[in-house]
């Protein structure tokens, strides 16, 4: 499976980067490559300039993203899991990506939650 570069904003917790990285994902942490406290469009234009899925639990990407081209929103709002259950975050996004293919990721808003859910 191909796996989309991620764009991780700053309050991922570093559990689930290196979760990502050490499966293989290509990740950047938004506080790592701009200032911390980057602005929020600042990030979202250089995902599209960059082809870079971002992965947030600001709701504010959902209107950015909305209406616009872009590599992908990956969501969250459950910020206990995220931090304590990161390999279960993996196999989420794993799974969407299976589903959707990494390019089919391309102009999708994606709340993880629904898709742990669902599998």
């Amino acid at each position: 499976m191909t796996t989309p570069p991620l764009l991780l904003d700053e309050h991922v917790p570093r559990v689930l980067e290196h979760t990502f990285d050490s499966s293989g994902y290509e990740t950047v942490r938004a506080d790592e490559r701009f200032e911390p406290g980057t602005d929020d469009e600042q990030l979202f234009a250089w995902c599209r300039a960059n082809g870079h899925v971002l992965c947030s639990n600001d709701r504010d990407f959902v209107s950015m993203a909305e209406g616009h081209d872009h590599a992908g929103v990956l969501l969250y709002t459950d910020q206990a899991w995220v931090r304590t259950h990161p390999r279960d975050v993996l196999n989420t996004v794993d799974y969407v990506v299976a589903e959707f293919g990494s390019a089919g990721l391309d102009g999708q808003i994606v709340w993880l939650e629904a898709w742990r859910d669902a599998r």
